[in-house]
């Protein structure tokens, strides 16, 4: 088999997954995926989340190869078809939706539970960055959070109790004390462990 240019790179290993060499599962030394022949039909809600190259469509392996794997169910083992549709219904709910015809709930899916968060946490400071009590002039005990608003695009620091720096998703900032570290500090706190 000649070498076969990926979105990835070359691909370092290859191996087809049927028969008429339409599906390939290929990997390169950063990265891999599913490759489907451009003329292999397939539904367009599927094929969405795929690179298209000049041959191949190409679906990379962490989360959108299990939109082939859906797609050509006969070429995959029971295992990956389980990991495919588990895949699907947390990371692309709206696919899901297509595919299996009914709409995901935010118990059952991440991404859905994502949503509805964002959606109802819109003009809320959330979590964006955050940094422990070893970092410039943070107190001890405390969490310095970056926090970021989505209805007006602002951030702001924040301190947070480090056992109150739970659930990170669902956290509001809003009722914490406003914090801005000394950053002409050093990042790390000096070690008082050897003095």
């Amino acid at each position: 088999m000649n070498k076969i240019s990926t979105p990835w790179g070359p691909a370092d290993q290859a191996k087809y997954l049927n028969a008429e060499k339409t599906l390939i599962k290929v990997s390169t030394s950063g990265h891999g995926g599913i490759g489907v022949k451009l003329e292999l039909p397939m539904p367009e809600y599927l094929a969405s989340v795929a690179i298209k190259g000049s041959e191949w469509l190409w679906f990379e392996e962490d989360l959108n190869w299990a939109c082939a794997a859906l797609a050509f169910p006969l070429c995959f083992d029971a295992e990956s078809l389980t990991g495919a549709e588990n895949t699907v219904l947390n990371w692309f709910p709206q696919i899901y939706a297509q595919h299996f015809g009914r709409k995901p709930t935010a118990k059952e899916s991440y991404k859905v539970r994502e949503q509805e968060l964002d959606a109802k946490l819109h003009g809320n400071y959330r979590p964006r960055t955050g940094y422990g009590d070893w970092a410039w002039n943070v107190p001890i005990g405390q969490c310095y959070i970056e926090g970021h608003r989505a209805s007006d695009n602002t951030t702001q620091g924040f301190l947070v109790p480090k056992d109150e720096y739970k659930n990170y998703s669902e956290l509001v900032l809003d009722n914490y004390p406003h914090f801005t570290p000394d950053t002409s500090l050093p990042h790390f706190k000096p070690s008082t462990a050897h003095a």
